[in-house]
């Protein structure tokens, strides 16, 4: 497999991101939670309202990482990893894991005090 390369998402990838939120919907079997369209994940990612991180493998987006921030005013800024997603023909591969790595390296970069990260394994 050619190397993969994580960078931050950016407004050309949201079409790839939204089919990936509905497949982990439907994974969830949520699907009829999914309140947003492509178009409002490209404004809010461009307004900075979350971070995200995609994996590619040769321009092809296979995975990808949505962080949140919080503030409590005991502790600071914090950063949850609210969504993180592999193609199935991916897994079981380490990517979720180099994403977890990349936990940090963010929350240094954007100044977060707390980083959290929350893994649900199985579907409702």
């Amino acid at each position: 497999m050619d190397a993969a390369v994580i960078s931050e998402a950016n407004a050309e990838d949201c079409n790839e991101i939204m089919n990936m939120i509905n497949d982990l919907a439907k994974y969830e079997k949520m699907e009829s939670c999914v309140e947003i369209d492509t178009e409002r994940l490209r404004t809010d990612l461009g307004n900075g309202k979350f971070d995200c991180i995609v994996c590619k493998i040769m321009g092809d987006i296979m995975g990808f990482a949505i962080f949140v921030y919080t503030f409590d005013m005991k502790s600071g800024k914090k950063m949850y990893l609210e969504d993180l997603f592999v193609k199935e023909i991916y897994r079981k591969q380490g990517i979720g894991v180099n994403y977890g790595a990349l936990d940090h390296q963010v929350q240094r970069k954007r100044m977060c005090v707390h980083g959290i990260l929350c893994f649900k394994l199985e579907p409702k």
